[in-house]
């Protein structure tokens, strides 16, 4: 979750409160071994696989996220659905692929309008993204992840898990 928050914020700002529910819906996860097949062993779940997340920005914009995981990957199931909407439009991203919501690593596909945006082969993904990051950082150019943006995320997740544990919304 946290990994798909630093990327939420960078994009659209930090947020002012947040009103969070978890679940956990499987408390049993299957070990995969290397190849990412089950290895027939089991463990259980540590941490919730469901988060609701109700918030408003520092801009004033209203936020409503719905992160899961845990369901079996089959043709046709949207792994990964983000929508932005304003008053001009919606840009919706969306991918089929399990990790698809590490949109630094994975390109999602791009909707502006329900219009399928074609961005063109280029350099992307992770081969292309974290050495442009190490690049950026070694000229001191920025456009980079700091130790800063970390522990905003970071004190984001901690007003999340205090939300879901007093069931009440918390300012930051």
């Amino acid at each position: 979750m946290g990994h798909f928050l630093d990327s939420f914020t960078a994009l659209l700002g930090e947020f002012a409160s947040v009103q969070a529910t978890t679940a956990t819906v499987y408390p049993t996860i299957t070990l995969l071994d290397p190849a990412g097949n089950p290895n027939g062993k089991t463990h259980p779940a540590e941490v919730p696989d469901h988060y609701t997340i109700a918030g408003t920005l520092k801009s004033g914009v209203v936020v409503n996220i719905f992160n899961r995981v845990g369901y079996t990957d089959v043709p046709g199931r949207r792994q990964f659905l983000w929508e932005i909407d304003g008053e001009e439009g919606s840009l919706r991203l969306e991918g089929n692929a399990p990790s698809s919501s590490f949109i630094n690593v994975f390109e999602p596909d791009l909707y502006l309008n329900g219009e399928k945006i074609d961005l063109g082969e280029g350099p992307s993904g992770s081969s292309y993204s974290i050495p442009a990051a190490w690049k950026a950082f070694a000229e001191g150019k920025g456009g980079y992840a700091t130790v800063e943006d970390a522990v905003k995320v970071h004190e984001l997740l901690a007003a999340i898990e205090s939300s879901q544990e007093l069931g009440t919304a918390v300012t930051l």
